[in-house]
């Protein structure tokens, strides 16, 4: 497949999801955004390409942790340009409403103040105290 989601073998041939290896991740709304690529490029010729910066996941665990957007290492190994923002989040709705005593969120902002990539931990508080200080991963 190319990056239009069309086969290389067979033009009349659009593919999405687990039919191709895109670069994105196996997720059920990411196969679907694919189809939506692949029906726009099947249907008008290849105009679109298919973009997964901004695609979110979440591990659903005790504590929950989720994360959206271009990780951190990547930034750096692209080159960007940005500022780290550690925020304690202890207070918020979110946290009171479960009874979390300790919640974190982190995220990266290149110079014009755009959100790149957003973390939000509910974690013991040593991590989260180690990810508010940038000593720990997170």
């Amino acid at each position: 497949m190319d990056e239009y989601l069309q086969s290389v073998s067979n033009p009349a041939v659009y593919a999405a999801g687990d039919a191709v290896a895109s670069g994105g991740p196996s997720l059920t709304p990411v196969a679907g955004y694919e189809g939506l690529i692949a029906a726009a490029n099947l249907l008008a010729g290849n105009h679109r390409k298919a973009s997964y910066l901004g695609v979110h996941t979440v591990a659903f665990t005790i504590p929950p942790l989720a994360s959206v957007g271009l990780s951190e290492h990547s930034a750096r190994e692209q080159g960007l340009k940005f500022r780290t923002h550690r925020e304690i989040t202890s207070s918020w709705y979110s946290s009171r409403r479960v009874g979390e005593d300790c919640s974190a969120r982190k995220d990266f902002r290149l110079p014009h103040g755009r959100i790149r990539h957003s973390l939000y931990a509910l974690r013991s508080e040593l991590h989260v105290r180690r990810m508010i200080a940038g000593t720990g991963a997170a």
